[in-house]
């Protein structure tokens, strides 16, 4: 009888240690393991601290020059811009600097995850409606006066306008990330990635580039109409 109860004791305390061990084996897992969630808390953390070379590693890329860096550069300034330098890691740091998130929402499908995150981050509307103000006037001044603009001295300006505001804006949005030789990597389009990251830059960019397109336009289709007409 003694025997039989030792048993079934042993049995237990045998079961007890298997689920200690496999919540144990999950718990290191998930702090230590690559996981889609860690993935978006790497990446954003070396962005809010301005490592971000050490962060490349995580996104989905075709080339080594599709880069964070070089991609928001081209964005901002143009393609052939002056990517390294330390005016540009400098607004870059100031772009991220007061960057702060919560992950919602974490779903898997086989290799492939999306991750739901809460961003805040310093509303980039107002700074960019004013730097392409500025940008503008500098184009015609230096059209006049021969004397081209630096893209640092830009890159500059556009960082004493992001260290100056004081204005936060929250969204919520997707990340899309696939698992590639067990690791999970970021795999978004970039555009779509800086919008939850840089509140209102994007939608800016495109609304003035709307806007500086549709002026293009008509002021071709009025050069147009006057050469008719000579």
């Amino acid at each position: 009888m003694e025997d039989t109860k030792r048993n079934k004791r042993a049995w237990i305390i045998s079961i007890i240690i298997i689920i200690v061990l496999l919540v144990a084996a999950i718990v290191l897992l998930k702090i230590f393991g690559n996981n889609p969630e860690k993935t978006v808390n790497t990446v954003f953390s070396g962005l809010k601290d301005g490592k971000i070379e050490s962060i490349n590693e995580y996104f989905v890329s075709d080339s080594s020059e599709d880069t964070i860096e070089n991609e928001l550069s081209s964005r901002l300034l143009s393609e052939n811009n002056a990517t390294g330098t330390a005016a540009l890691q400098d607004l870059i740091k100031s772009c991220f600097a007061q960057l702060d998130w919560k992950i919602q929402d974490s779903k898997i499908e086989g290799d492939t995850a999306t991750v739901t995150v809460e961003v805040t981050n310093k509303d980039f509307s107002n700074i960019m409606q004013d730097f392409f103000t500025e940008l503008i006037g500098k184009a015609f001044t230096s059209a006049f006066s021969g004397n081209d603009v630096s893209e640092e001295e830009l890159m500059n300006s556009l960082k004493s306008k992001v260290d100056a505001t004081t204005d936060l804006k929250t969204n919520t949005g997707e990340i899309k990330l696939t698992k590639q030789d067990n690791v999970w990597k970021i795999d978004e389009d970039i555009d779509s990635l800086f919008t939850i990251l840089l509140p209102g830059m994007m939608e800016k960019i495109d609304q003035l580039q709307n806007s500086f397109n549709s002026f293009s336009s008509q002021n071709s289709s009025s050069n147009e109409f006057n050469e008719s007409n000579l």
